[in-house]
């Protein structure tokens, strides 16, 4: 097949590298200028444009294979957070896939692209809520659902005290759920994050892929540093709302039981627009907060522990992987650590109690031993399953099959 195009479509810019959803993009991007020319359509901020042209022209890397990028200025799009959704909610009354569908500005990027829809031998689409309102190009969509909206609006609702909101919340998690199955047979592919993921989709169908998240080859060839035995760190992007909920569940109900028996243990919380609530627990003794820091690598690789307390979101955490590529061992939840093939007491340690999360990070400061185990269990699976560099090849490979056999039925 000569020359196929391939039309990607962003609801943010993939630049700069600094979010899970961003680095996803960009290496989806990466694999797919290997079997196609690429027209990159998508939203976001005019500094990041900027920043992105003139490191391309530095480092070219990827970004000078796209055949094309089109720029659209982010309109305000505030996210979806129990606070406005009695806002919101009068505007997706008559809609039934959800508010998060009524309310993204698709019409500016509808515009845009209509001149490439046609010429397009394969649409990809990041979120399924700009999959839904190109109805006649389904046959041509692939979507990456990256994490399943049911399922974060599902477990908000299972932490909201304020009924008339749980009911509504409850409500929508229904409606996205209906949308995300009945994908599965309305466009040519669906991608997930998981298996887990895919079975809540309907299983094995072969329209359902699996495209992990991963980390870079480089990180694995970090050089150690020292490390302090008594230092816990969580990384993450604070202006989402299940990393705050994280980091406070973790002062208020396991940092005190850690510190009763390791009082010299001090926190780290380092990421990016950390709100009031989260700056707020910086004491600069016990407990740091580090904001927008350029590389967290100095960070994550001098602590003894990473911790993920998640209680609430969906998707695969990309800080759990980088973590143990970087060679350092991690406490998280179950819902931190789902869809991640990463074994209890192997690769890392799982616990869902505030006690139990306290006696793992406790059982990890104090025994070098068995810190340093995990340590190497953890990296040596991710090697083996999640560098970023294998699952771009094995898209790859599934892109290119998928546009030869498209090219053969139409």
């Amino acid at each position: 097949m000569a020359n196929p195009r391939i039309l990607f479509l962003s609801p943010r810019l993939p630049y700069p590298l600094n979010t899970g959803t961003k680095i996803r993009i960009s290496h989806i991007l990466q694999s797919l200028t290997q079997v196609a020319r690429v027209d990159l359509v998508t939203y976001g901020d005019e500094q990041d444009l900027e920043d992105l042209k003139r490191s391309s022209c530095t480092y070219p890397g990827f970004w000078s294979y796209l055949n094309s990028i089109q720029f659209i200025s982010s309109p305000p799009w505030p996210e979806i957070e129990p606070d406005n959704y009695i806002r919101k909610i009068s505007k997706s009354l008559f809609d039934g896939y959800g508010i998060i569908y009524s309310s993204f500005p698709m019409e500016l990027m509808r515009e845009r692209i209509t001149p490439l829809l046609r010429r397009a031998d394969l649409i990809w689409t990041e979120r399924l809520y700009l999959a839904t309102r190109l109805n006649e190009f389904c046959q041509k969509i692939v979507v990456d659902i990256d994490d399943l909206e049911s399922v974060k609006i599902r477990r908000h609702a299972s932490r909201q005290t304020n009924f008339y909101l749980r009911r509504m919340m409850i409500r929508e998690s229904n409606r996205l759920e209906r949308t995300e199955k009945n994908s599965v047979e309305r466009f040519l592919r669906l991608a997930v994050c998981s298996d887990e993921d895919r079975n809540l989709l309907g299983g094995v169908d072969d329209r359902l892929w699996v495209i992990p998240n991963g980390v870079g080859d480089d990180l694995m060839l970090k050089k150690e540093v020292h490390r302090d035995a008594s230092k816990i760190i969580f990384v993450g992007t604070m202006y989402y709302e299940p990393n705050q909920d994280a980091v406070l569940y973790f002062c208020r109900d396991i940092f005190p039981i850690i510190k009763a028996s390791i009082p010299d243990a001090t926190f780290y919380i380092v990421g990016l627009k950390p709100p009031s609530v989260v700056t707020a627990l910086h004491d600069g003794r016990d407990i740091f907060v580090c904001p927008d820091v350029p590389d967290v690598s100095p960070y994550v690789g001098s602590a003894a522990v990473s911790i993920v307390p998640l209680r609430i979101g969906g998707g695969t955490r990309l800080k759990i992987l980088e973590s143990l590529a970087y060679g350092t061992p991690v406490v998280s939840t179950t819902i931190g650590a789902e869809g991640l093939d990463l074994q209890h007491d192997q690769h890392l340690m799982l616990a869902d109690t505030p006690d139990d999360f306290a006696y793992a990070v406790i059982k990890i400061l104090r025994d070098s031993g068995f810190r340093n185990h995990l340590a190497a269990t953890g990296k040596e699976q991710v090697r083996r399953k999640y560098l970023w560099s294998t699952i771009r090849d094995r898209l790859a490979t599934d892109c290119q099959n998928l546009l030869q056999s498209n090219r053969e039925n139409n």
